[in-house]
């Protein structure tokens, strides 16, 4: 899946007040208090829900994943990193922050 509308991109997410997320190696557990729910996230969404500052844009975060994993591809990881904010906000973890 690409992005239909590019300004996703410069769109700003920030985490919920009752989430918590914990490491477990490549792995993370979000609980999201408010509704009781638990979820085991793997190693990307876990760094996504982890740069998720309420500043940080759709754009930025992708761009620091790039660097981080070392890949190139900055269109593609734009688009999961937004595929993945859009589950996170479903799963009750993050809203648009602007």
């Amino acid at each position: 899946m690409t992005l239909e509308n590019p300004a996703v991109g410069d769109r700003v997410y920030a985490r919920l007040t009752d989430v918590t997320l914990s490491r477990f190696g490549d792995e993370g557990l979000l609980v999201v208090s408010r509704s009781a729910t638990q979820a085991v996230l793997n190693d990307t969404a876990t760094r996504v829900l982890e740069l998720v500052d309420g500043k940080r844009t759709v754009s930025e975060i992708a761009a620091h994943l790039c660097q981080e994993y070392e890949t190139p591809d900055l269109g593609a990881v734009t688009t999961d990193v937004y595929e993945i904010l859009i589950d996170l906000q479903g799963r009750g973890a993050v809203s648009p922050a602007r």
